[in-house]
């Protein structure tokens, strides 16, 4: 169990409710393929909670670059989920929306997002906030996908 107070806390109020109340998630596999919480590292967790892209930063720089697209201001949006290939979830701590940053994936419930490269944000089919994303966990939870 993690110390919810402890140390600074930079993340949204949604969130934080959510930690005092459920907690976070620690490494899940075998969840159904299509379930938000297949196959993750951690989910919600405060202590694994971050600014900007871990490892990716400069990978996510390069594309750019290279694709002349417009680049995401990643380092105000807050990692809250990390799958174990190393793709993201994060939200923007303003506007709430959540962001999928997948470097390697296969999915089909993600959009990409206009002048961005393949390979890098995403936004999820019917998930526009942090809520939606919370909610839509419940509902995989309750219905076992």
């Amino acid at each position: 169990m993690e110390d919810i107070y402890s140390n600074e806390n930079n993340l949204i109020e949604e969130h934080n409710l959510l930690l005092e109340y459920l907690g976070g998630i620690v490494e899940t596999y075998n969840d159904p393929e299509n379930s938000l919480t297949n196959n993750q590292n951690f989910i919600f967790l405060k202590s694994k909670c971050q600014t900007g892209l871990k490892n990716w930063e400069y990978y996510y720089e390069e594309i750019v670059d290279d694709q002349k697209c417009q680049k995401i201001d990643y380092k105000k949006l807050t990692i809250f989920a990390e799958e174990a290939n190393g793709n993201l979830t994060l939200y923007d701590k303003i506007k709430k929306e959540v962001f999928l940053f997948a470097p390697d994936h296969s999915f089909s419930n993600v959009i990409k997002i206009e002048n961005q490269p393949e390979y890098s944000f995403y936004k999820f089919s019917k998930i526009q906030n942090f809520n939606d994303y919370v909610e839509t966990i419940s509902k995989q939870w309750i219905l076992n996908i």
